[in-house]
């Protein structure tokens, strides 16, 4: 029979004050719990009991413990990475650091640089740390493309739906399509920026996931603004067929002014004018395209 105070979720009876300092206490004490569940893992897999337990690996074994698929990668992702660099634990276990910003600084992390570069990323969110690794470690400006999706139902792989589970494989998936015919890949291209532009949630890398848990439906591809430089950024998105013959024609049209093709500037002419009309549509003033790119980069814009 269940007691009264294990009811957890019945709440009624505590005061605003009473729900809040429990919620404090309740978040602190699972920011410590998962500090200390990265570290249990990480000494799991040093003395190697995964293997005890009749698993082949550390994912194996966390899956086995009902972890999801997502869940186990990111940990043990993380406490390989607090195993190299301990700081990371007391920064997990006071919430300075979240496990997906952890992961993001994986790459970069080395014993030369790793308490500064913790200390600049405590606090900040996974948009801000990835502002952060770009200032810090530019990346050279994307190629502009167009490119037609290709079908995802000619290119899945029967056999994925009946496969075994694997540990996830780090590499990156291409988008898929429903509809070949009317999309095009991610129109990708550079383009300068000075305003700090969150960078919206990547798409789901299916190829993390074991092959048995790979969906057999396209996954869902969202746009993408990703820093590749203090001043620079990485805009992706997925259009129509018809979207694609605007661009290529806005770029015959431009050659004049850039011989080049880039789409970084067709598109940031387009939505100054796009701008510019919504402005005197919605406010009934006219501003010219120079000065509304200037209050856009600087963040005055209503």
């Amino acid at each position: 029979m269940m007691k009264a105070h294990d009811v957890f979720w019945n709440l009624e009876a505590l005061s605003d004050r009473q729900l809040l300092e429990r919620l404090g206490s309740v978040l602190g004490s699972s920011r410590r719990l998962m500090a200390e569940l990265v570290a249990h893992l990480g000494e799991v897999e040093e003395r190697r009991l995964h293997l005890e337990a009749a698993c082949s690996s550390m994912f194996a074994y966390c899956l086995k413990l009902g972890m999801t698929e997502d869940e186990a990668y990111r940990r043990i992702e993380v406490a390989r990475l607090a195993r190299r660099y301990p700081a990371i634990f007391p920064l997990l276990a006071n919430g300075q650091l979240s496990l997906s910003v952890v992961a993001l600084l994986k790459h970069h992390l080395s014993d030369e640089n790793h308490l500064d570069l913790l200390a600049s990323a405590a606090g900040k969110t996974v948009g801000q740390t990835r502002e952060l690794i770009a200032a810090r470690f530019p990346r050279p400006d994307v190629p502009s493309s167009v490119r037609k999706l290709p079908d995802w139902r000619t290119t899945l792989q029967p056999s994925l739906a009946v496969s075994t589970p694997t540990e996830p494989r780090a590499t990156e998936t291409e988008p898929r399509a429903t509809a070949p015919e009317q999309r095009i890949t991610s129109i990708t291209s550079s383009v300068t920026g000075s305003a700090q532009v969150p960078a919206s949630p990547a798409p789901p890398d299916v190829a993390r996931l074991p092959p048995h848990s790979q969906p057999l439906a396209p996954p869902r591809v969202s746009s993408r603004i990703e820093p590749l430089s203090a001043q620079r950024y990485k805009v992706q998105l997925t259009g129509s067929a018809e979207l694609a013959r605007k661009l290529e024609l806005a770029r015959d049209l431009m050659r004049h002014s850039h011989p080049g093709g880039e789409l970084g500037p067709i598109v940031e002419r387009a939505l100054d004018l796009l701008i510019e009309s919504l402005m005197q549509l919605r406010f009934g003033k006219k501003a010219s395209s120079r000065g509304t790119s200037q209050r856009v980069r600087q963040g005055h814009l209503e």
